[in-house]
């Protein structure tokens, strides 16, 4: 629905909420991605077991990121974090305002949108 001129003068906003179902399958598309399509070409290059080693060490660098991004939000959402109050940290935008403010909200929301676009390309490809 269109919003009436009042309510983008008031800021008013139209919220969308995703379910479950679309937020896995958005994740796992672009887990699956072009990384999975090039790792065996990457193996081969690289050699069986330097290829194995990277690849344990990449995994275990994503889990450490993915335990510091749980982390923030738990921290940024609790009362107890610096500054009094808690904050929304409900998805990646409102952690990166939460952490840095409105630019850093606009980047994350950037990246966001330049990552699920090469997502839905390789979605497109492999339908």
């Amino acid at each position: 629905p269109r919003r009436a001129s009042s309510d983008v003068a008031s800021g008013a906003s139209d919220a969308r909420h995703g379910t479950v179902r679309s937020s896995v399958l958005n994740l796992v598309l672009s887990a699956v991605g072009a990384g999975l399509l090039s790792m065996p070409y990457s193996l081969v290059g690289a050699g069986a077991l330097p290829g194995l080693a990277f690849l344990a060490a990449t995994a275990l660098f994503t889990l450490w990121s993915l335990d510091l991004l749980e982390q923030t939000c738990r921290f940024v959402s609790s009362p107890q974090r610096v500054g009094g109050g808690s904050a929304d940290a409900s998805s990646l935008e409102a952690l990166g305002r939460a952490v840095s403010g409105p630019r850093c909200e606009a980047f994350v929301r950037g990246c966001l949108v330049v990552a699920l676009f090469f997502a839905q390309i390789v979605s497109i490809v492999l339908l």
